[in-house]
């Protein structure tokens, strides 16, 4: 459970992307996240080699190509061809949703898909507050999020 523990606040911390980008600009935060995914790439050209990194991976992840990758190619991809607004809900999603359903799966897996909409929607309506977001678009790219992370239980 500690490797879990450490794995979902690995992926919690993907929700700084949200300060980050409203304290620069596009550009900024596009070289910013290119960054992070060549950081991603060489801990995964690594990953076999450096122990604390191959004590958190899954079993798949080792053979495969890990999450993190995966990770952060989308958010680059996001960043590159979305709004800003658009970019916090798929962060969020991505994070915090996810990373919230990877617990709640460990205790009782019907609960995982619940727990992803409902963390998702309440950081996208505290976001809301500060940010204008179109709440009816955010709401549908959740609900996706959420079969999405329902249907699929690895990557790679």
């Amino acid at each position: 459970m500690l490797k879990e523990l450490v794995r979902k606040s690995i992926h919690l911390m993907g929700l700084m992307y949200i300060p980050i980008y409203l304290l620069t600009d596009r550009i900024m935060m596009i070289i910013f996240v290119f960054f992070l995914t060549l950081v991603a790439v060489f801990i995964e050209i690594f990953k076999n080699k450096i122990r604390w990194i191959v004590w958190m991976l899954r079993e798949y992840e080792k053979e495969g190509i890990g999450a993190h990758l995966y990770f952060c190619i989308s958010v680059l991809i996001i960043t590159i061809f979305f709004s800003p607004q658009a970019c916090f809900v798929g962060v969020i999603c991505g994070a915090a949703g996810d990373g919230i359903a990877g617990i709640i799966r460990k205790i009782c897996t019907y609960g995982a898909s619940v727990s992803m909409f409902l963390t998702s929607l309440i950081l996208v309506l505290i976001l809301n507050t500060k940010v204008d977001l179109n709440i009816p678009v955010a709401l549908i790219s959740i609900l996706l999020a959420t079969i999405v992370e329902a249907k699929v239980r690895r990557i790679g």
